[in-house]
């Protein structure tokens, strides 16, 4: 009686078992059920974002190529040349020729210290950028899918915040904010890593809205971080921002959100005070403060209210007749951004459809993008003094992250309009002032695309040009090329004519030949040449279309062109 009770209640076991596994489905069906549920909801999310990762991509290796040298903005040539000798070095110090007490001895943007020049940016993004070089060609490619995958991901981002039959109106997103997209795919400005930063926190935040899972807000969060990382002097709007509008979307997890961003901003900080301290040896002492001191002296920025105003108004605050000068030269006769100007009249009804506290936090996200607009305004800028408003003047790349965020409220509204012949047309209005802008970054702009290859290409094959008049151990003086000589020669800055005849007499007491290259005529050019006909310097024309002189010293052999 005991054993075949046994064997009747295994016999039960192995039949209750059986059933549950025939209930079960089975591994495969699982993955196909998950698969189909995952491609209802992210089904044209992923061919939006892969089709803005192509283009964009397409696009910088066109321009800049994998291992470009030549930059129309210096800022470029810095973070490329620091990168180079972390990844020789190990460490982004420029050894300097001879001792630089006018500091002049090296290109734009970097400052003397000692024996060594650094760069004046913070180290972040130029050890990043270093260590990937380390990878050679794969690295290079991979520095070049950090602006295509930003593209991508503030394509599919926008598209998860739009219902799923409408999703495809996503693709204009990045086309709209055209500013912002033309300083996207410029890899080697800093403000290119920060820009596809910004655009992971708002694709994972807008996971975040649909998903609720945790991860992703930390995901937005920390992307978030990484933004303030690579340009502190942005980490407080950012995170501050980013913030406001994490708690405008779920105010129940004030908590979770204050929590991450905290630990966002403390991570920031830490690479910064880490890297600040292998640069200039003291952690809360960066190479760009090094150089502001020195420029413009003490400007109180010690204690928490001097740090405090350092961050939020570097500037100053501008007069009332500056503020108005700058917004209208850049939001109304800067190419189609008078109409993205007008339809950010469409924020009014998406706001109407939010609760009164995340109307009243998403407000307060928007007030401190103006006030952080007013903030980077200054007369010594960049285009500043220029009649014409162009893309690639500094205020319209400072304001970038604005751009292009501003294309968000007319795409929102039009997305969820319940009017059908409302989304039609507006459909229609948004794909041609998408069209206007691409055409205006592309062709029309001065600093174009167009421009940027033709810029690349032919003072690539400028640099083998100078090669047969400069030898490899030449110092070559130069006003603006720095960025484009700084990878054959040792570079000299030229500025006022007594500091710079000073530093090119150091120059010349090394035995090295020396040289002066500026192919614009300007006052600075003639007075520096005054200058050195009254030092009796000797002053040799080697290339006349070039602008190219030898500098010698006083009854020296001059060889023969």
């Amino acid at each position: 009686m005991g054993v075949s009770g046994a064997l009747v209640g295994l016999t039960r076991v192995v039949l209750n078992l059986r059933e549950r596994l025939q209930a079960t489905p089975s591994f495969a069906h699982r993955c196909t059920r998950w698969a189909r549920a995952h491609f209802a909801e992210h089904g044209a999310t992923l061919p939006i974002g892969l089709l803005w990762f192509a283009l964009s991509l397409y696009v910088v290796l066109w321009v800049w190529g994998l291992r470009p040298l030549a930059f129309p903005s210096s800022d470029e040539a810095v973070d490329r040349f620091a990168a180079l000798l972390i990844r020789k070095n190990g460490e982004p110090f420029l050894k300097l020729p001879f001792p630089d007490p006018e500091d002049l001895a090296h290109p734009r943007s970097w400052i003397s210290v000692g024996d060594n020049a650094l760069p004046t940016y913070a180290p972040v993004m130029l050890y990043a950028y270093g260590l990937l070089t380390k990878l050679r060609n794969f690295g290079y490619l991979l520095i070049a899918c950090v602006p295509a995958a930003g593209a991508a991901a503030f394509a599919a981002g926008t598209a998860r915040l739009l219902p799923p039959g409408r999703r495809g109106i996503a693709l204009l997103a990045p086309a709209l904010g055209f500013p912002a997209l033309y300083w996207l795919i410029r890899p080697w400005i800093n403000l290119s890593t920060l820009l596809s930063c910004v655009c992971w926190a708002f694709f994972y935040w807008a996971s975040w809205r649909k998903s609720e899972n945790p991860w992703t807000l930390g995901a937005a969060l920390f992307s978030a971080g990484a933004a303030a990382a690579v340009r502190p002097d942005y980490a407080p709007y950012v995170m501050l921002i980013v913030l406001l509008f994490s708690l405008g979307a779920k105010p129940s997890e004030w908590k979770r959100i204050c929590v991450l961003a905290i630990a966002a901003g403390a991570l920031a900080l830490g690479l910064n005070l880490i890297l600040n301290h292998l640069e200039t040896g003291h952690a809360f002492r960066a190479a760009y403060q090094m150089s502001l001191d020195r420029d413009y002296g003490d400007q109180g920025g010690h204690g928490f209210v001097g740090v405090l105003k350092t961050l939020l108004l570097p500037m100053g605050w501008p007069t009332r007749s500056a503020a108005l000068t700058y917004v209208t030269r850049y939001w109304v006769k800067m190419g189609n951004t008078a109409l993205l100007l007008g339809a950010q009249l469409a924020i009014i009804p998406v706001f109407f459809r939010l609760g009164w506290l995340a109307r009243a936090l998403y407000g307060v996200g928007i007030l401190l993008m103006i006030v952080f607009m007013l903030s980077r305004t200054d007369d010594g800028l960049f285009g500043a003094a220029e009649v014409d408003s162009w893309v690639a003047h500094s205020i319209p790349r400072y304001w970038s992250p604005v751009y292009l965020l501003a294309a968000l409220p007319p795409i929102l509204f039009v997305g969820h309009c319940k009017r059908r012949i409302v989304v039609y047309f507006g459909t229609l209005c948004l794909c041609g002032l998408g069209g206007l802008s691409l055409f205006e970054i592309y062709k029309r702009q001065p600093g174009s695309i167009l421009y940027l290859e033709r810029f690349v290409r032919t003072n690539a094959h400028k640099l083998d040009y100078l090669a047969r008049s400069i030898p490899p151990n030449g110092i070559v003086y130069s006003l603006r090329l720095d960025k484009i000589l700084w990878s054959r020669w040792t570079i000299g800055m030229v500025d006022q004519p007594a500091p710079t005849v000073a530093s090119i007499k150091r120059a010349l007491a090394t035995g090295r030949p020396v040289f002066l290259l500026d192919p614009r005529v300007t006052r600075e050019t003639h007075r520096l040449k005054y200058e050195l006909r009254r030092q009796h310097l000797a002053l040799t024309r080697v290339n006349a279309r070039e602008g190219l002189y030898r500098i010698d010293l006083p009854g020296a052999d001059v060889p023969e062109q």
